[in-house]
């Protein structure tokens, strides 16, 4: 029951905030309907744009290069994306510990030192021409973009450093330095820079990274004390704020195993949702939760991202037993939540996937 609350949380982009006291300036009931209507249609139409981004392009192009023939290895690969490429986002929301499987991405060590120099598409033989220490503190990698005749694309590795991790079965290796960028016809589109650090198990303690794909800007900001996770993550079309999420997560002690507080905003275009959590409290009450016992330990609000009002979100039962999520005007009117959040829960599947 409790995994199914959070679920419909996340899927109806409630990622949290602690509530404050402020004096609010309300919207009417018509023009909080407009807001998130209009909000709705464009994080739709951003996210759509940047799935098909110049810079997303970029990636994409040398993927299927790298599936073709790896400059590393020079056999064939198969690139995918998997939580392994990501394992600090992970640790951004409560989940169980992910049991590692052998193969996974960051199985094998990457040494960086001994494959600096330039790698060139040959399109004739669809093989890298390399020149090994050329130059000798980068790696550099020509190769076309999707339809093109010749190498018009720049990927260059200006640095990385990773740390190794193990266990009594395993060994792992995980990126504590990037910097790489594409540039695509003399002009960047994508540029790649993160720094992280680990504990001895191989959790990250903090990680701070940026990934531009033109025009679009993804920051993180990830730090770990003795008993809290705080978090900030952005994402920007130029200098517009698309997404913006803020966390603090608080657990009963240094293992950072059991929740207590989740705390948190995510602003969504026009739209800021905050909300206080107390997961401590509803994971002993399991499955006997009520929609009261919800309200009262999920406290949830929509505003503007000028700090207007828009309403209170609140569960209630449905009539075949299920629980969904409506919005309390500040007239008292009440609406489904769905019918605003559909569009954008489908415009997060699909970039997902």
């Amino acid at each position: 029951m409790i995994k199914k609350i959070f679920v419909l949380l996340l899927i109806s982009a409630v990622v949290f905030t602690a509530c404050k006291k402020d004096e609010d300036t309300n919207l009417s009931t018509q023009d909080s309907e407009i807001v998130l209507t209009d909000a709705s249609n464009d994080i739709n139409a951003d996210l759509t744009e940047m799935m098909n981004s110049e810079g997303a392009k970029a990636l994409t192009d040398i993927i299927n290069i790298i599936n073709i023939n790896d400059p590393f290895t020079g056999s064939q690969k198969s690139v995918k994306i998997s939580k392994r490429h990501f394992p600090y986002l992970s640790k951004l929301i409560y989940i169980p510990k992910i049991e590692r499987k052998s193969g996974e991405f960051g199985d094998e060590k990457f040494d960086f030192a001994s494959k600096v120099g330039t790698y060139t598409w040959n399109i004739e033989s669809r093989n890298w021409d390399v020149q090994h220490g050329t130059p000798s503190d980068k790696i550099i990698i020509n190769f076309p973009t999707e339809g093109s005749n010749v190498n018009n694309t720049v990927l260059t590795i200006n640095s990385y450093t990773e740390q190794e991790f193990s266990d009594d079965s395993d060994i792992w290796y995980q990126p504590t330095n990037i910097n790489a960028n594409i540039y695509v016809a003399n002009e960047e589109l994508v540029n790649l820079d993160l720094t992280a650090t680990y504990n001895l198990s191989g959790d990250p303690t903090s990680v701070n990274g940026s990934v531009f794909l033109k025009p679009f800007t993804f920051s993180i900001s990830v730090e770990k004390s003795n008993t809290t996770i705080t978090g900030r993550a952005t994402l920007k079309k130029d200098n517009d704020t698309i997404i913006d999420v803020n966390l603090k997560i608080s657990f009963t002690d240094a293992t950072l195993e059991n929740v207590t507080i989740v705390e948190g905003y995510i602003q969504i275009e026009h739209i800021k949702l905050k909300a206080e959590v107390y997961v401590a409290v509803l994971e002993k009450l399991q499955s006997n939760l009520t929609v009261a016992q919800l309200n009262e330990n999920i406290k949830l609000s929509l505003y503007t991202d000028t700090d207007k009002k828009i309403g209170n979100l609140e569960f209630i039962a449905t009539l075949n037993g299920d629980i969904d999520l409506q919005i309390v005007f500040n007239d008292g009117t009440t609406k489904l939540a769905s019918q605003y959040f559909k569009a954008l829960i489908e415009s997060f599947k699909s970039l997902i996937e």
